[in-house]
């Protein structure tokens, strides 16, 4: 067992959760190193991976792992599904992506029904006064927390997601090219998870919104875990 700190909105403290430790060999996938990982809460019934040990190293992810235009498509029907089922509404904030994972889920089935709405906030300065991401790199495990807190709470989601990265050749900020934070929200708890996706810009952007959209039916499902297990014990 090992602990990561997770930040409660509620309380605007950060606190110890238990989390079990995978270990996984990676080392055979080209372009991956060796990482530790670890998984959320078993509370939640569905383990949310990978979110990264900050102890461990970074992951970095092979060019290969770029999804087509058909798994996007599918990943989005089956969040559209998911949440419309259960009555979860969905929000994104979005730095890297430019809105490209906005308009995916603005496709599919009853979006409007669930999914609240997103903000693009390409520039620093958006970031800092929009989405409150406190002063300083932009492309940090901070910023990707408060872009989702922020989200979130604008537009009332139960569910949030934020990325912010950089996907190269050249960075504006001291950071490899492919570096990408994610930012996840679920009911005022806020994680992060870190990448480094290798291959050309728009490889980086694929993966990303890939990563997205993975992410966000593990929220979802997650979230409706919890629910029906708080249901069940009052």
């Amino acid at each position: 067992m090992c602990d990561l700190t997770v930040f409660d909105v509620a309380t605007g403290l950060d606190r110890l959760e238990p989390f079990h430790v995978l270990q996984r060999d990676v080392a055979d996938i080209p372009g991956a190193r060796h990482t530790r990982q670890v998984s959320l809460p078993t509370r939640s019934g569905y383990p949310l991976e990978p979110v990264i040990d900050e102890e461990a190293d970074v992951v970095t992810e092979p060019e290969d792992r770029v999804p087509t235009d058909e798994q996007v498509h599918e990943r989005c029907e089956q969040l559209a599904e998911l949440v419309g089922r259960h009555e979860l509404t969905v929000a994104t904030a979005e730095s890297l992506t430019a809105g490209n994972l906005a308009s995916h889920l603005g496709r599919a089935t009853a979006s409007g029904d669930w999914y609240c709405g997103g903000v693009v906030a390409y520039r620093k300065e958006v970031k800092h006064a929009v989405l409150h991401a406190p002063p300083g790199p932009v492309v940090s495990q901070d910023a990707a927390r408060a872009m989702a807190k922020s989200v979130a709470e604008l537009m009332d989601a139960h569910v949030a997601l934020a990325v912010t990265g950089e996907a190269g050749p050249q960075c504006q900020e001291d950071v490899p090219p492919g570096t990408v934070w994610f930012g996840m929200y679920r009911r005022g708890e806020v994680w992060t998870e870190h990448h480094v996706f290798d291959g050309e810009p728009e490889s980086v952007l694929a993966q990303t919104i890939g990563r997205s959209l993975d992410l966000l039916l593990e929220l979802a499902d997650n979230s409706r875990t919890s629910d029906t297990r708080s249901e069940g014990t009052r």
